[in-house]
């Protein structure tokens, strides 16, 4: 099943600044891959792919 993102491919999006802490970046989309880094509240990212739906969640 494949989600509307309001983020095309090739834009921007930032992570909240509440609830505080930073989101874990991963390899893959789901709780089992490796964890290759950490993006703070406030900062940016490149959008390089379309959502992907794994553990009934939205990656």
């Amino acid at each position: 099943m494949a989600f509307f993102s309001v983020h095309p491919v090739g834009s921007r999006a930032y992570v909240l600044a509440d609830p505080s802490g930073a989101n874990l970046v991963r390899s893959g989309a789901g709780t089992n891959f490796e964890i290759n880094g950490r993006i703070q509240p406030n900062q940016s990212m490149q959008i390089i792919g379309r959502p992907h739906c794994t553990q009934n969640m939205v990656w």
